[in-house]
């Protein structure tokens, strides 16, 4: 695996794990946010961590970086969800908006 190909998965799995997590918002099932969120955090210590071999360490740094602010904001909305008055799904468009300015970071250090 290049180091260009090991940065693009990196980047495609924080996508995928950040499309099941609005998915499960959007769905107001709290089972499957949880699921998403445990799934993160499981992926920071597992293949974010095989990735080091693959990835230059300023560059895998940084993604690094990247990936446990989108843990943060995953946590950071599930935790406002639970405190939102009303329909529980109207939460999602706010941590989608601030999943999508995540995933730019990632992104933008991929095309990099």
């Amino acid at each position: 695996m290049t180091r260009a190909s090991a940065v693009a998965a990196v980047v495609r799995d924080l996508e995928d794990w950040t499309a099941r997590f609005l998915a499960a918002a959007r769905a107001g099932d709290p089972a499957r946010v949880e699921a998403a969120v445990g799934g993160l955090a499981d992926w920071l210590g597992h293949d974010l961590v095989d990735a080091f071999r693959q990835i230059d360490v300023p560059t895998w740094e940084a993604l690094s970086a990247v990936a446990e602010e989108l843990f943060q904001g995953f946590r950071a909305a599930q935790a406002g969800a639970g405190s939102c008055a009303g329909s529980p799904r109207a939460w999602w468009p706010a941590a989608a908006e601030g999943c999508e300015a995540i995933l730019r970071k990632a992104r933008a250090i991929r095309d990099a």
